[in-house]
């Protein structure tokens, strides 16, 4: 802790109605009770035990913060969410998608599909929560290496691609193995092949169904990690972490 006679202070709400620019000469307010000292040499302001530095400290701070927070919030994880071979089949009716939850972090789709057993599509529905985004659609592993489509519509339901339907999409674009280590959000800006394309590489909050297709008389395989973003509940441990940003 540093005294008023030093060069620590700090900067209180009320003392921000002030203008810091013209207030920079040596004298006392008396605010809630406090005592205000602007230090003319240093422009800086001491109102109460808990002190910081305002202007460019007190941003750089913040930020800090900020960024602690949203470290967490992208860094956690909830893993693999749904495996075919454990969870079964993912919905191959557009009407009817498979309903999944994502937690903040990477959530983990395994599936597969093809033109073999009625298996030509997978349908996904999900929501993105109000606080939340949807930053990317990793596709993690696609074999064998056969052109494949896949789309993003807005709702709880979806429809089959084809030339009567092709409007109805946000997005959508072929894939191949070529595709492995890309984020689909991104590609959906890019490479669009449907009459409308991603105007940004996320998904704000709402309903979305994300379809993938292989019509060819073969089964492919797929990885796909949707990756969330939101707030994420903060441990006594973390304040601790951002408190000592500001000693």
């Amino acid at each position: 802790m540093v005294s008023s006679s030093g060069k620590g202070h700090c900067v209180t709400e009320k003392l921000k109605e002030y203008s810091m620019r013209t207030r920079r000469t040596r004298n006392c307010d008396f605010v809630s009770g406090k005592r205000d000292v602007v230090n003319a040499e240093w422009g800086w302001y001491d109102c109460s035990s808990v002190c910081v530095r305002h202007s460019g400290d007190v941003k750089m701070r913040t930020w800090a913060a900020f960024l602690f927070l949203l470290g967490m919030a992208t860094t956690a994880g909830a893993g693999v969410i749904w495996d075919e071979s454990v969870n079964g089949n993912l919905s191959t009716n557009p009407d009817a998608p498979t309903p999944i939850t994502f937690s903040i972090g990477s959530n983990i789709i395994n599936g597969s599909c093809g033109n073999v057993s009625a298996q030509v599509r997978d349908y996904v529905a999900f929501n993105v929560g109000p606080l939340d985004t949807l930053t990317a659609i990793n596709l993690l592993a696609y074999a064998p290496d056969n052109t494949g489509f896949c789309a993003i519509n807005y709702g709880t339901t979806s429809v089959i691609p084809n030339g009567d339907t092709i409007g109805f999409f946000m997005a959508g674009l072929h894939i191949s193995q070529a595709d492995v280590g890309s984020n689909l959000l991104d590609l959906f800006v890019t490479r669009s092949v449907t009459i409308e394309n991603l105007s940004d590489p996320y998904l704000v909050p709402g309903d979305y169904v994300f379809e993938i297709q292989q019509t060819s008389p073969l089964i492919v395989t797929y990885s796909l990690e949707f990756v969330l973003s939101g707030p994420v509940a903060v441990q006594p441990s973390t304040w601790g972490s951002i408190k000592a940003l500001y000693r």
